[in-house]
């Protein structure tokens, strides 16, 4: 069997990226593997990338009007038995680019290949409104006709697909019960963890990180406010920021640049706390969150449905983690068994459930035991196992 597999690829620094690098390297073994992946720069991401390995064709450009064309054509001279292909919103660019994704699949319809789309965000169509294309920068106004447009931009790029692939039950819920799109289409595959030792490394002094990129919808502006609250009862804790502001952030919304530095200022936590703003390599990120007493993810988004990459980073180590109550952590944790999980944009409530980790080092053990636990059953061989499976099928009802 041979899969090409359209996606990001490393030395991308995204997570899209990252995750089909997991996943090629598990599918290797049990089928030929060419990766369609995008022209980028020279950096490494992180990521060791050895010379054996899956075929990496880079055949496209992000921002550009040109991608399903050349995406087609690399494909054309593959031949394989069936394509899969990574979407995530503006994965292939900025809006106007991202929005002729269909035309890539209705090209490749011309092949008489199965599909497979791996859908790793689903809109939900209820929250379609003028606020949320806004903060997206794409403007309030005519919210109907954007929301129209998103409505069919789904059902067509679902319905140019033989198979959808999710990664928990309220995507796939969302898709079925709000798009329409047939429940025998959609499956589900958890996002992949790396397992490796669980961390013992301990701070000195108590440590809160954050890690990914830094965007408006992760709610760091609340993780500080509450961070200055617990600095009240923890006078000795630190914050870490193990990331730095998103590329796309220059071209989309240029004035939110520098609002976490502002924010130090404004707030007096400069001595308290680090803001590295760069991208890290997986072995300083490990480094990172080995050594955090809990690790917050207060991001505010509550009206995209996914899987965390971040998540599954913290898994991997067994860290004990305070997470927001969004579509994203609370479709696969419980509160109180796998994280400890508190409403968006309340510092206040984020800041009280830090200090009740950091003043239980039982709490801390057990949260974290649990999530690696949650992680031991989304192994990658898993998630190959599974995606490999679905391939069989789609080339069997092709």
């Amino acid at each position: 069997m041979k899969c090409c597999i359209v996606s990001p690829f490393p030395p991308d620094r995204c997570g899209i990226a990252l995750y089909t690098y997991r996943l090629v390297n598990k599918l290797e073994g049990f089928c030929e593997v060419a990766v369609m992946a995008n022209e980028a720069g020279n950096g490494s991401a992180g990521i060791g990338l050895s010379r054996a390995g899956p075929r990496v064709i880079r055949c496209w450009r992000r921002d550009t009007l040109s991608y399903p064309i050349r995406i087609f054509k690399a494909v054309l001279r593959e031949r394989p038995d069936v394509i899969h292909i990574q979407h995530e919103f503006l994965v292939f660019g900025s809006r106007k680019h991202s929005v002729i994704f269909p035309a890539l699949l209705v090209l490749l319809k011309l092949l008489n290949v199965p599909i497979l789309l791996t859908m790793h965000s689903v809109l939900r169509r209820s929250a379609l409104s003028g606020d949320f294309f806004s903060l997206h920068g794409i403007g309030s106004k005519i919210p109907f006709l954007k929301k129209l447009v998103t409505i069919l931009f789904v059902k067509i790029i679902c319905a140019l697909s033989n198979i959808v692939i999710v990664h928990n039950e309220l995507m796939r819920e969302e898709l079925i019960e709000d798009y329409g799109i047939p429940s025998e289409k959609v499956h589900v595959v958890p996002h992949g963890v790396e397992l490796g030792p669980p961390s013992s490394r301990r701070s000195s002094n108590p440590l809160i990180a954050f890690f990914g990129f830094v965007t408006p919808d992760k709610g760091i502006e609340t993780l500080l406010l509450a961070f200055s609250k617990v600095l009240r009862s923890e006078p000795s804790a630190r914050l870490m920021i193990a990331g730095g502001y998103h590329p796309r952030l220059a071209k989309e919304n240029p004035r939110y640049i520098g609002t976490v530095e502002r924010l130090l200022k404004e707030l007096g936590l400069i001595e308290s706390v680090e803001f590295l703003n760069e991208f890290l390599s997986e072995e300083r990120l490990s480094e990172v969150l080995s050594s955090a007493s809990v690790i917050a993810l207060p991001y505010s988004e509550d009206r995209i449905i996914g899987s965390s990459g971040a998540l599954a980073s913290c898994a991997k180590l067994g860290r004990p983690v305070v997470a927001t109550r969004i579509p994203r952590f609370s479709a696969e944790l419980e509160d109180g068994e796998e994280a400890l999980l508190v409403s968006p944009g309340d510092s206040e409530e984020l800041a009280e459930a830090i200090l009740k980790c950091l003043k239980d080092e039982g709490l801390r053990d057990r949260l974290g035991r649990s999530l690696r636990s949650w992680g031991e059953g989304r192994s990658w061989e898993r998630v190959a196992e599974l995606t490999l499976e679905l391939y069989e099928r789609a080339i069997g009802e092709a």
